[in-house]
């Protein structure tokens, strides 16, 4: 179906000013007038482009896209974590076009269409001009009824990727005060059977609007129970008010229970279902009643909105989310994904990824990345034997691997394969070099996009062993695992069928994978920065503008950071490049690897399985 885009007027939106980065977007489908939403595109963080993450905020019942923590949660994903949002009115809700059947009021499958639509519009964002950006829904907030709503569409989703049709995923969901026993909505007389009158915001101002005996009966319908189903990658955090007047506490219980491991439950005290305080705030109470110093609402009670931004924000950032994943991903089946072996770090199995079509899993046991694999000990060396490796592949320049010591390991083949085989040490090629790798996470594109090129017989002769050695286990390596590793690895897994999003996050594992080595990596960091400055000084090129930029205004620690990180950001947009500039992965293989239609087909059926507790 095709979607329609509009920019609409700022003053369309009556109850917000607009932001100067936010843009007021309709999207419409034929014959309708279209859904209102604010789109936040912008980033404040001194370093760092917005990345190519969305969240989409959902309201409740009664609500819109403004309200309670929608506007406030919007900016700080905005400004902490570079995130897009899109926060939109339901159908049948403030600027938004009506219901489907105006007669019966706002229904949850309704609800789940919205959704449906607004995934699909910003996921292909690049070719509407009002968004310009394919975009990956990374995140769904729901509050209340919205929360219900993002439930049944994460349900609705499972059911048509266990059927093997096309479907739509959201790794994160943040659950706000949903409520589970919908049936109670009967039994505490809600269902009057006649229309009940509700003050809302709609089309510019608040009115008395009804609320449908049809829409209660469906609320009230609504069953979460398969929500113990969800794909176990899936997370959720609940939010709820202590103080909560609409939905029973106890309900976050039965999300709890369903969800295990998988799931984290957060109280707001003090908090009502809007999270707005019950307490007028005075000096008397205002140590025990806003302990955080919250801002006050215009009645003088606590704006509960903050904190329940604050617990989002700190559950989205990077560090719980990749900790989450690799909670989620320590083990293949019965085998474990991560290997302790003895003077290696950040040694993994990249089996056990789901391919985007739901048919195969990459197998575990048979390809493994890490680090410099040169400090290995003896019975480092056995414990490989032990997993059936019987190929190493170095992508370490010839200097590096010779510097570090080598490696020999008898029975099994270890090929020193560079990356980059005659490097460029001009003091012009290594400023470039360390220009991308020390500015920003976002420039590592520009580094891969190097490696691609530069790479290729390296590459290929890792997948050349895969194609005519079946079964046959191997590992790769560079000095730290991460990147010339981290673009084999997607090179192999994009070859596999597995989605950008599974790519990017097995990338971001790296992470926690380097942390034994941090301390080595940031002395030889240093040693690093001082070479680099006296080949800047020596060539004139100390004086540059854009390289002072770099040495003075990011700090030691700054620029450490940017070189050990394997942001899920940098994978996302290394793969829309690989699109961009070769084809994607099958044009690289084939015009810039020479491989053939057949290798990959060869590669595909033997690294793959048809579940994922198969190994070779």
């Amino acid at each position: 179906m095709t979607y329609t885009v509009t920019k609409l007027p700022a003053d369309v939106c009556t109850n917000y000013v607009l932001k100067p980065n936010e843009t007021l977007l309709s999207i419409s489908v034929p014959g309708s007038r279209g859904g209102a939403g604010i789109l936040n595109p912008t980033s404040l963080e001194k370093h760092y482009p917005p990345t190519h993450k969305l969240a989409l905020l959902l309201h409740g019942k009664g609500g819109h896209k403004n309200y309670c923590y929608q506007a406030i949660c919007a900016n700080e994903l905005a400004t902490k974590l570079g995130m897009y949002s899109f926060r939109f009115d339901f159908r049948g809700c403030g600027d938004s076009q009506d219901n489907e059947v105006p007669h019966e009021g706002r229904k949850v499958s309704q609800d789940v269409q919205d959704i449906e639509i607004v995934y699909e519009v910003f996921k292909n964002g690049f070719s509407v001009s009002e968004i310009g950006i394919d975009l990956v829904p990374y995140v769904i907030i729901g509050h209340s009824r919205g929360g219900v709503a993002m439930f049944q569409w994460a349900v609705a989703q499972q059911r048509k990727q266990e059927s093997g049709e096309k479907h739509q995923f959201v790794p994160n969901l943040v659950n706000c005060a949903s409520r589970y026993q919908s049936s109670l909505l009967l039994k505490f007389g809600k269902n009057t059977g006649k229309e009940v009158l509700l003050n809302q915001y709609r089309f510019g101002k608040y009115q008395e609007l009804p609320i449908f005996p049809e829409e209660v009966q469906d609320l009230a319908s609504q069953d979460l129970s398969m929500i113990k189903f969800l794909d176990p990658e899936i997370q959720v955090l609940s939010l709820y008010g202590l103080n909560d007047h609409i939905v029973p506490i106890e309900d976050s219980t039965f999300f709890a229970n369903l969800l295990g491991s998988r799931h984290e439950l957060k109280f707001i005290p003090h908090a009502d279902h809007n999270y707005y305080g019950t307490t007028v705030i005075t000096e008397d109470n205002k140590s025990s009643h806003n302990p955080e110093g919250l801002p006050l609402t215009k009645r003088n009670m606590v704006n509960w909105n903050y904190k329940v931004t604050r617990e989002v924000i700190k559950w989205l950032h990077t560090e719980s989310d990749v900790k989450r994943f690799r909670d989620a991903s320590l083990s293949i089946y019965h085998f474990p994904r991560w290997r302790d072996i003895e003077g290696i770090a950040n040694f993994r199995d990249i089996g056990g990824w789901r391919s985007s079509d739901n048919k195969h899993y990459v197998k575990a046991g048979l390809i493994f990345r890490c680090a410099n694999t040169s400090n290995v000990t003896a019975y480092g060396k056995e414990q490989l034997k032990d997993l059936g490796v019987k190929a190493i592949f170095d992508f370490r320049s010839v200097g590096e691997f010779e510097k570090a010591g080598g490696l020999t390991i008898e029975g099994i083949d270890v090929q020193n394969t560079p990356v980059f085989p005659s490097t460029d040490m001009s003091p012009q090629a290594i400023a470039l070099r360390y220009r991308n790798l020390l500015l920003s996470w976002y420039t590592y594109k520009y580094v891969y996009q190097n490696m691609l090129e530069n790479g290729s017989d390296a590459f290929k002769k890792v997948l050349l062993f895969l194609r005519d050695n079946p079964n046959t286990p191997i590992a790769y390596n560079c000095t730290a695992g991460k990147d010339r590793t981290g673009v084999m690895t997607m090179l192999i897994l994009l070859i596999l069928g597995v989605d950008q999003h599974t790519i990017s996050k097995e990338y971001e594992l790296t992470t926690i994978g380097l942390r034994p080595n941090h301390q080595q990596l940031r002395d030889e960091f240093k040693h690093m920065k001082t070479g680099f400055e006296k080949k800047l000084e020596n060539s004139g090129l100390g004086s540059s503008v854009e390289f002072r930029h770099i040495l003075e205004n990011l700090t030691d620690d700054e620029m450490f950071e940017n070189l050990i990180s394997s942001k899920y950001e940098s994978m996302v947009s290394s793969i829309h490049m690989l699109q961009k500039e070769y084809g994607g992965i099958e044009g690289y293989c084939f015009n810039k690897l020479g491989l053939k239609p057949e290798d990959l087909d060869k590669i595909r059926n033997i690294g793959n399985s048809n579940s994922n507790s198969l190994t070779f």
